[in-house]
């Protein structure tokens, strides 16, 4: 199922795969989250419409500030008629503090004003709309990949009443950010010379033997054989005197230099590696592969835990008449209070 956000689909959608995939509860719980979805929508078309009916009302005005402003520059012909029936005519520029310039430039400044706080109202609203969306296809992404009906997590303790506050919102955030990070540098570790030089030394034996020149010793035949490498290119041209451009794809073997020179000299090449591995190397805070899974399933389940806190407090003060909006690369887990694999892991 293709979700995609900003198409009218996303709300079925997401709203048919929660049936399927969820208990009764929390799929009524995800159908009260499209219906906000849609509640904002709305209030964003609407506030587009007039925000539409504003700049055009605003472009009106600019065109008769224009025209007086024309009178002022350069002037304006002026008939008068005398009692004789005769008439003269004359080139009379407008005084710029005439009575219609005042009014016409405070209509403008007026004009100007609405339509820019109903260009930030709009903005704000749009703002919204992208990230119930946002979190609508993450949620509705995570529903469709899993492969079984997800069970309800165990009933979370709700926060107490003096803990629920916007601050109290963003001192949780501030806590999972800090956990993220340590997550990142825990995957960002370096990894042990030792290992390093192993897989070095693994790779130069496996290009020595694709290195090895393949014999024949048929008559009439070339004797030896070196490995190939296939090679994917894009050329990118013009066609003479116009401006097409034509694009064509192929691809090219060329030997496997780098094969052939480990087959050729397999010491000298891992000697090589090895002393680039030992001046990149930092063994003081290197992490080996065992560690690293251990840290990062830890400190994922704590990111999780805290995520859960978070949507609590959410919930909380949302029910408080507080205004809030999820993050929307919020875990799924948590925002739906449903056990499952971790999202990376679909």
């Amino acid at each position: 199922m293709a979700i995609t956000v900003g198409t009218g689909d996303l709300y079925s959608d997401v709203r048919a795969v929660a049936r399927r995939k969820l208990s009764a509860a929390s799929a009524a719980f995800v159908n009260t989250m499209v219906a906000q979805a849609e509640d904002h929508r709305a209030l964003w078309q609407s506030a587009n419409d007039k925000q539409s009916k504003l700049l055009a009302r605003l472009q009106e005005v600019e065109v008769r500030h224009e025209h007086i402003q024309r009178q002022i520059d350069h002037g304006y012909t002026r008939v008068e008629t005398l009692v004789d029936g005769n008439q003269i005519s004359a080139v009379v520029k407008l005084p710029a503090n005439a009575p219609e310039v005042l009014a016409i430039r405070k209509e403008l400044a007026e004009a100007q004003a609405e339509w820019e706080k109903q260009t930030a109202v709009a903005n704000e609203r749009g703002s919204v709309v992208r990230s119930h969306e946002q979190l609508l296809q993450s949620l509705g992404k995570y529903l469709d990949q899993v492969e079984t009906k997800l069970e309800d997590a165990p009933e979370a303790k709700p926060p107490k009443k003096a803990d629920v506050s916007l601050p109290a919102i963003e001192a949780k955030r501030a806590e999972i950010g800090v956990l993220k990070a340590a997550l990142d540098a825990n995957m960002a570790a370096p990894v042990a010379t030792g290992q390093r030089k192993k897989e070095a030394a693994e790779l130069v034996a496996r290009l020595a033997s694709d290195g090895i020149p393949r014999l024949d010793m048929a008559a009439g035949t070339l004797p030896f054989e070196f490995p190939l490498l296939t090679i994917n290119h894009t050329a990118v041209g013009a066609v003479p005197g116009g401006r097409e451009v034509v694009t064509t794809n192929g691809r090219v073997h060329v030997p496997n230099a780098i094969a052939v020179l480990c087959w050729l000299f397999p010491e000298s090449m891992l000697a090589a590696i090895q002393k680039e591995i030992d001046l990149a190397g930092d063994d003081a805070a290197a992490v080996d592969d065992e560690t690293r899974a251990k840290r990062d399933t830890e400190i994922m389940a704590q990111i999780l835990e805290a995520e859960r806190e978070e949507e609590m407090l959410i919930r909380a003060a949302l029910s408080a008449g507080l205004t809030i909006q999820r993050r929307p690369g919020a875990d799924v887990r948590a925002v739906l209070a449903i056990d499952g694999p971790h999202p990376a892991k679909l």
